[in-house]
Parts: structure tokens; sequence; C-alpha cells
């Protein structure tokens, strides 16, 4: 099931990329006269958002499938019995995968994603913006 929600997620993030690389230069509204047209920001905000919970969703999911632990082990084939049995074959969850954990450090698990640098960028951009605001209140 785990491979199954991490698969949507990768389909939902790459269609929703491609949908607003074509479809925010299209998009055109004859009845703004604008340089910036806030519906076309409001549509690529929106097609982020989209993004950010699929991605969110993945992560979780990838964190559901480290954490998940095999669920029975049977014991090695012509094991007779009184000797002690020893756990060869291990039978994991009803999909047949385990997603085992990540074993590098915080920082380079969280940027080797592709997402988050450019979602640090936009932040620190945002900011500045802030910061050299003429009205920061607003």
């Amino acid at each position: 099931m785990t491979k199954k929600i991490i698969q949507t997620c990768d389909i939902v993030m790459e269609v929703t990329w491609l949908l607003a690389l074509v479809s925010i230069p299209i998009y055109f509204n004859i009845y703004t006269s604008r340089v910036f047209e806030p519906d076309k920001i409001t549509l690529f905000r929106s097609l982020v958002l989209v993004m950010l919970v699929a991605w969110a969703a993945k992560g979780l999911a990838r964190v559901a499938g480290d954490r998940s632990a095999p669920v029975a082990a049977k014991p090695a084939a012509g094991v007779r019995r009184g000797k002690t049995a020893e756990l060869s074959e291990v039978i994991y969850p009803e999909d047949g995968e385990l997603i085992g954990p990540d074993s590098r450090p915080f920082l380079q698990r969280v940027f080797k994603r592709p997402l988050v640098g450019f979602v640090l960028v936009l932040a620190f951009v945002y900011l500045i913006a802030t910061i050299f605001s003429i009205v920061p209140g607003i």
C-alpha cells in the first residue's frame, strides 16, 4: 500500500508541475491590464499548494514505510521438531514491499529532495522583500 501511495504522489507532483508549465503562459485574461496578472499568480499558487500536499503525503508514506517492521517470520525449511529454528524467511506486510530506513544525516536527506531548494529560495525572497518593503506591516 505504501508503494501505491508514493507512486500516486509522484504522479500528482509530475502532472501538476507540467500543468503549471503549460497552463500559466497560456492563461490570459482579456479583462486585466496589469503586468503581473493576479489570475496567473493565483493559479500558480494553487498548483504549488497541490504539489506541496502531494509531497507531504509522500513524506508521511515514507515515514510510515520506514517504521513498518516485519509482521511475522517463518522458520527455515527442513528444521525438525525439538531443534532451534532459525528465522530465515521474513514475511512482510500485504503489498510485499518494505522501504528501509534512510541512514543519511537529516540535512542531507532534506536537501536531496528537489522541491526543498525551491521552497527555501521562495521563502528567502519573501523574507528579503518583506524586510526591504516600504510598508512592512502589509
